[in-house]
Parts: C-alpha cells; structure tokens; sequence
C-alpha cells in the first residue's frame, strides 16, 4: 500500500529487503499497479515504465510476470543506457575522444573520425568504420549526457516512470 501511495502521488521510494523477502514480488505488484491506473495513457502517449535490471534473467522474468505489456520495458542496464544514447553519435563520437581509456586505441587507428559508435558485447575495440564501446563505457557516456537538460528532457518524456532493480549495485554516477 505505501508503495502505491508513493507511485499515486509521484513520489520515489526505495525498497529495501533481504533475499526472498519478496522484493521481485512487489516490483511487479506496483507495475501492475502503474499498468491498471495509467497504462491505457502510458501506451496512447507512446511512453514507458522503464524496469532497468542487471540480468537478462531478471528482465525476462519481470516482462513475463507483466504479460509483455507494451507500456513496460524491462531490460539491463546497460540496454537501456545504450537505447537512449544510440542516437546521439556526434556526442558518442566526442565523449569516446574525451576518455582516457580510448587514447592509445584512438591514437593507433587515427583517432575517432567519421566512425559509427556501437555496442554489442562490451569489448571495446576500434574497426575501420566503427568504435565498440565496452560495458564501462556505456554507462560512463550515458553519465555524462544526463547532464545535458536536452538529452533528459528526452528520458523523462519517453519514461516518465523509472524503477531500478538491485539499485545498490548501480554506478552512484549513473
């Protein structure tokens, strides 16, 4: 009920509870809580309940316990990072020649020119006509255009509803 509370008037909360308490439970409970008072909205709107997780187990297991809904998206962290910042390949391009875990790569291949950025499976590497991001840099980019008021304007529209899974094993930055 406090949980719903909280969602009903638009307010963060945190759970916090030891394995098997019922955590996964009461994060579906309260999707299903969203789905049942804004759903219908939430789909019309083309908007989301983002469920971030760290497993594609887990994600797998929240979008099944929500029936696919298409007001849900449930997926890693680092799927939902990469999604929103894909688009965005000027920045991707400039933030990649910003860090320093790129110079050597980008000094060897001429630096970071006109390649596309991507991510697939986290090594990072630098190919003729692209960058492969690692895991780290996802989220260390995905950091660094949250700072932007444009680029959040484009979260919040899109998921105006943002639930972390085993948020105490999320980057403090992110």
């Amino acid at each position: 009920k406090r949980i719903h509370a909280c969602i009903d008037d638009g307010r963060s909360f945190l759970v916090e509870a030891g394995a098997g308490s019922g955590k996964t439970y009461s994060l579906v409970e309260a999707l299903r809580h969203i789905l049942d008072k804004r759903g219908s909205g939430l789909v019309r709107r083309h908007q989301q309940v983002a469920c971030i997780t760290y497993t594609n187990v887990a994600s797998e297991e929240i979008t099944s316990r929500t029936d696919r809904h298409p007001a849900i998206l449930s997926c890693t962290i680092h799927s939902f990072c990469w999604s929103l910042i894909r688009p965005f390949q000027p920045e991707l391009r400039k933030a990649v020649s910003e860090m320093e875990s790129w110079v050597e790569r980008l000094e060897e291949a001429n630096g970071v020119g006109d390649r596309r950025v991507e991510y697939d499976l986290g090594y990072p590497k630098v190919e003729d006509g692209q960058i492969l991001l690692g895991h780290n840099d996802v989220l260390t980019i995905m950091v660094k255009l949250l700072e932007q008021v444009k680029f959040r304007s484009i979260l919040v529209s899109r998921y105006p509803i943002i639930f972390i899974d085993e948020y105490q094993d999320t980057d403090k930055a992110v």
